[in-house]
């Protein structure tokens, strides 16, 4: 249908195209002004040809900071939803059905900074047994993804394993020559790859070709040898929502498309945020519009919250037009891919106050520190006596954009 209508306004246009030549040619011969014909065109011609050439498909409106987009028709759209569980605490983790999702992208395991959680329950509640990734730390500490997978019963569907090599500098013996001198990517380096693959779970055997790495401001050639690699399954990118539009994310994921693999978005606050699900509307549609990728059911998009002392994203949405809380995120976009409104949820019953921040928090630049890695705390894991909810970060890292990320 849209085939059809689309035909009748390129006639129509052709025709008036004619139609304004033939006046320019006519007008100029009994007047011999130009600019009389020209101007006849631009006043008469020129509004009725665009029209006939407006989209077919309305635009969306342009949203405020209370608007919700009501995205493509639901055969469209097919991204997937994964919830970051890696700052949640244990008031919300009881009450995880609320913005459950498609499956669970995690850090938990027993040495969590927040203590206390039933992870057996709440990923069953965050549906993990439909897909599950655990994140793993840079030193390549396997503990997520034994513990995960213990607490499913079931091996996990991918594994995020990567290097920070501005912080846990990688020694030369893991990625040795060819490789450059100094290895200074997130991506892994083959030999890297080929270890993390081997690496056994308890009662469910090799990890397999499960691996996911991170690419964060990559060489194209680095990232491109990486998710060729019949090992790894995908590649995440790293990135704050208001930055989607800056990065070359887009163009990267459709080549991880192109092999048949999956794409992550990992999308945390990097600053203070006063309107998260309105930068999460921004970047969607920016997506969507921009090239159809979310058209593929292999884009996964992970809503995140880092460092929570420093911005005001949280899990359970405290009230019906709560624009900072995972539950809203997801309930957005569930009903974005939808093709429908959300309805906000409101909260049954008082949200606990945020856990007060530590009143300094340690500096953790040095191997010296990320010692205490041998005590069952990573650098991804350490915490301070003051508060469940900081994760280690005293340290920054940069994105393709130059823009400061804080390691969780």
């Amino acid at each position: 249908m849209k085939l059809i209508v689309l035909t009748q306004k390129i006639k129509a246009g052709l025709l008036l195209l004619s139609v304004g030549i033939v006046s320019v040619v006519a007008i100029t011969s009994m007047t011999g002004n130009i600019s009389a014909a020209t101007s006849t065109i631009k006043n008469v011609v020129t509004p009725v040809l665009t029209k006939s050439f407006l989209p077919i498909s309305t635009p969306k409106t342009p949203f405020g900071s209370n608007a919700k987009y009501a995205g493509q028709s639901p055969s469209k759209l097919r991204f997937q939803i994964l919830v970051d569980t890696n700052q949640i605490l244990p008031y919300e983790a009881t009450q995880a059905s609320r913005f459950a999702a498609d499956g669970v992208w995690t850090l938990g395991s027993t040495n969590s900074p927040t203590p206390g959680i039933d992870w057996t329950k709440t990923l069953a509640d965050l549906n993990a047994t439909k897909w599950s990734v655990t994140e793993n730390d840079p030193s390549h500490n396997v503990t997520s993804v034994d513990f995960v997978s213990k607490s499913m019963n079931r091996p996990v569907d991918g594994a995020m394993f990567y290097n920070e090599p501005t912080i846990v500098p990688v020694k030369p013996s893991l990625c040795p020559p060819p490789n450059p001198s100094t290895w200074t990517y997130t991506i892994l380096c083959d030999e890297q790859i080929a270890s993390d693959t081997a690496h056994v779970i308890p009662g469910f055997g090799p990890v397999g070709p499960k691996i996911i790495v991170l690419s964060r401001g990559n060489p194209m050639t680095v990232l491109s040898h990486a998710a060729e690699n019949p090992n790894v399954s995908g590649v995440v990118f790293e990135f704050d929502p208001v930055d989607a539009s800056r990065v070359e994310t887009e163009v990267r994921c459709r080549y991880v498309l192109s092999l048949g693999k999956k794409c992550y978005f990992l999308m945390p606050s990097n600053r203070p945020k006063t309107d998260f699900l309105l930068d999460f509307q921004k970047a969607i549609d920016y997506f969507d519009q921009s090239g159809g990728i979310l058209t593929s059911p292999n884009v996964y998009i992970v809503p995140a919250v880092y460092v929570r002392q420093y911005n005001s994203i949280h899990y359970l949405s405290t009230d019906p037009d709560d624009h900072n809380s995972m539950e809203a995120i997801v309930n957005w976009l569930k009903a974005y891919r939808n093709g429908s409104t959300p309805t906000p949820t409101p909260t049954p019953n008082p949200t606990p106050s945020p856990i007060s921040p530590p009143a300094k928090l340690p500096a953790i630049v040095n191997n010296a520190v990320l010692g205490t890695q041998a005590q069952g705390k990573t650098q991804k894991q350490y915490q301070t006596q003051n508060s469940v909810q900081n994760k280690n970060v005293n340290a920054t890292k940069t994105n393709s954009n130059n823009n400061t990320v804080n390691i969780r």
